[in-house]
């Protein structure tokens, strides 16, 4: 499937990260293919960082699986 890394945000995860990245500091983002990156603010990518990787950690397959329970 699909590398683990790349995951796509489901629109409660774009509203979290918004109010996330709002309360910090840098509120400069730019977007790749969805993905909402902060440019100015670390404590905003660290914030990501860890909402990203919580998911693929509980599940070990993150995004894939709950899209395309098929699949597996």
């Amino acid at each position: 499937m699909a590398n683990n890394q790349i995951k796509l945000l489901t629109p409660q995860e774009s509203a979290s990260f918004r109010r996330a990245r709002n309360t910090v500091s840098g509120r400069r983002t730019r977007t790749c293919g969805g993905q909402l990156f902060a440019q100015t603010s670390f404590k905003a990518e660290r914030i990501m960082r860890l909402h990203l990787g919580a998911e693929i950690a509980m599940t070990g397959q993150g995004h894939q699986e709950r899209f395309h329970p098929a699949i597996h």
